[in-house]
């Protein structure tokens, strides 16, 4: 085989696919899944038996993202040579960059309900009595609906007195068209606080209902964003099934807030 010029650039070419499929595929495939693709490769001397092992679990994330491995060391094998043991290491080499990349984006799992073996996470109400305590200048709660919790409540006055400005958006009866009644009329007692609620001009009607504010969120300044099924109420928060993810680091935090804020500046979202 040539060594030119043009075969230097192709085997680039196919290196970086290569490299990029096992990349997709780390992300892609659920850690369980992972291990278990990197074992059937190591038993492969070429692509043609891999073929083989693409099918095993017949789940479909887990086909597409083997087969585009496999497919890609059969398109560099002819330029350079790779025993299925060389691709398991490069994979498990993946594997263990996405797993640090996923570490580094600050996500952590958050839980209420039943417990496993698999999952170990805080409760929903630790987790927001802590992200009102992170928040320094400004603190948004998201929810559809809200009741007097005690240790909430109390976070909140703490946070309003060390000087954190402090709002809430939540539905009610008056802008869901009175589809819904006031979960409570004064949740938060005590604690200065601008609320809001999504304009009803502003929401689509379907089928004869108004649109509803559904969203649960909790954000303390730019940095920290906790996104929830849990609504703000003792119920939610320490009984009912809920799953939420608090994300420390990254720009999906600024993100958010600067969208809230955009929503806020256009009258989207309009303070009581």
């Amino acid at each position: 085989m040539s060594s030119g010029g043009g075969d230097a650039e192709l085997i680039d070419q196919m290196s970086r696919s290569f490299a990029g499929a096992l990349a997709e595929a780390a992300v892609a495939m659920p850690d369980s899944h992972g291990e278990h693709f990197a074992a059937l490769l190591a038993t492969c001397q070429t692509p043609n038996q891999a073929w083989e092992v693409v099918k095993s679990p017949p789940v479909a994330p887990f086909t597409t993202a083997a087969s585009k491995v496999v497919q890609a060391w059969e398109q560099l094998q002819p330029y350079q040579a790779l025993t299925g043991m060389q691709v398991s290491v490069s994979f498990r080499a993946a594997m263990a960059a996405a797993l640090a990349e996923r570490d580094r984006a600050g996500a952590e799992l958050v839980w209420t309900g039943p417990d496993t073996q698999i999952i170990h996470a805080r409760p929903t109400s630790e987790v927001v009595i802590e992200v009102v305590g992170q928040a320094k200048r400004d603190l948004l709660l998201v929810s559809f609906a809200t009741s007097k919790v005690p240790g909430l409540v109390a976070a909140l006055r703490v946070a309003a007195a060390r000087g954190v400005n402090i709002s809430l958006l939540a539905e009610t009866a008056a802008a869901a068209g009175g589809q819904y009644h006031d979960a409570a009329q004064q949740p938060f007692p005590d604690v200065p606080m601008t609320s809001y609620v999504w304009a009803p001009h502003h929401r689509p009607t379907v089928g004869g209902h108004t649109a509803v504010m559904h969203a649960k969120v909790v954000l303390a300044d730019d940095q920290v964003a906790f996104i929830t099924s849990a609504n703000l109420t003792g119920r939610a928060m320490d009984h009912n099934m809920e799953a939420g993810v608090l994300i420390t680091c990254g720009p999906i935090p600024a993100s958010l807030f600067g969208h809230f804020r955009e929503l806020a500046y256009r009258q989207i979202i309009v303070a009581e």
